[in-house]
């Protein structure tokens, strides 16, 4: 619910200007400070992470890799569902928002069968660290 309700309560309220202003706070803090700089990112995340707002499963994709190369989940919740500011409507960004919170709840029943891109490795692993096979 802690995504949901910074939707409700603080993102869906704020004005273009804000929501920019937000963003490009958010970036110094990720831009080597709090995780990898997007430079070192993959292009495919690079992409996603730049949309907005983030489609379902660009999304996951996002989350998975945040997750698993140790970014905090409230960066993470912050990044997301700021991005999902520009969607074309309240109730799409609230879906959105849960689908934030359900990925960060369930993270550790999944680590066996969730994959994301490794910066350190330089490739694909399961949330419990072991080699995804292609």
């Amino acid at each position: 619910m802690a995504s949901v309700q910074l939707y409700s309560e603080e993102i869906r309220y704020l004005s273009m200007k804000e929501a920019v202003e937000r963003r490009r706070e958010l970036m110094k803090i990720i831009d080597g400070e709090a995780f990898f700089p997007p430079k070192s990112w993959p292009k495919e995340l690079k992409l996603i992470f730049w949309n907005k707002p983030i489609k379902d499963e660009e999304t996951f994709k996002l989350l998975l890799f945040l997750i698993g190369n140790g970014c905090s989940p409230d960066l993470i919740r912050r990044l997301i569902v700021l991005a999902q500011y520009w969607a074309t409507s309240w109730q799409r960004a609230e879906r959105r928002a849960r689908q934030v919170d359900q990925v960060l709840n369930n993270v550790d029943p999944k680590r066996n069968s969730w994959f994301y891109f490794d910066i350190d490795y330089n490739r694909q692993l399961y949330l419990n660290g072991l080699l995804k096979r292609s």
